[in-house]
């Protein structure tokens, strides 16, 4: 998907959500989690660009940067992954976003009052499909998949869920970051009809890490552009 305007456009509209960096920064994939834990010291500013977080998974791959050009957001990699283990963040009273491991408690969900699982992935399970209502939106976290053809379809399915079923959603992909962030913040601009800044700005207060990856970002403008656009015209 290609922007209009591009980078320099986005910039100028949303200065705040860009940074200068210095110099070139080489992305480390270490194979072992135990190896970030014991020497996070040395090595604690090389990861600060990796966009990834080490859930379980059948490859060992956890390292894999999904979105090096994403915002940043490793100044303590290991108390941010270890505080991230406890509960999904409460958006709305409906609507929560988290990850793959909040997804896969099935006693954290019906303790929090979930009766849906939105999984915007094309890998983490659907777990407990005899008990969740479920629906996927298969996008990979990278610098070429069009997430608007899917956004209609994820936020019909949250407004499904609370109007039609009075139920409450969890929303999430593999770290809770980038693709299920980008679908809640959508969701805000929709229905809430606020600019797409305060609506970052709002879900980054209840869930610090999220940073959608810069392709999403701009996507987001233009769903923006889109949404109030509309409503000049009714």
């Amino acid at each position: 998907m290609f922007v209009t305007g591009g980078f320099t456009r986005f910039r100028n509209r949303y200065p705040l959500f860009c940074t200068n960096t210095p110099k070139p920064v080489m992305l480390l994939k270490p194979t072992k989690t135990r190896s970030v834990i014991t020497n996070r010291t040395n090595r604690r500013s090389n990861y600060q660009y990796i966009h990834t977080w080490p859930f379980r998974s059948k490859s060992n791959n956890y390292f894999k940067p999904s979105t090096p050009t994403s915002l940043t957001f490793y100044d303590d990699f290991p108390r941010i992954f270890f505080e991230d283990q406890t509960e999904p963040a409460e958006l709305l009273p409906y609507l929560y976003l988290g990850n793959e491991c909040h997804a896969s408690s099935k006693n954290l969900l019906l303790n929090l009052g979930i009766t849906a699982v939105l999984n915007v992935s094309q890998s983490c399970p659907n777990h407990f499909e005899d008990e969740f209502y479920y629906k996927r939106i298969p996008i990979s976290d990278s610098k070429c998949d069009d997430i608007t053809i899917r956004i209609n379809e994820a936020l019909n399915f949250i407004d499904e869920i609370k109007e039609d079923r009075n139920g409450k959603i969890l929303v999430h992909c593999q770290a809770g970051i980038s693709r299920s962030a980008t679908i809640c913040i959508a969701y805000l601009i929709k229905k809430k009809r606020i600019r797409m800044e305060e609506a970052y700005e709002f879900v980054k207060s209840r869930r610090q890490l999220i940073s959608p990856n810069f392709n999403f970002m701009t996507q987001l403008m233009e769903f923006e552009d889109q949404i109030f656009s509309d409503n000049k015209q009714i």
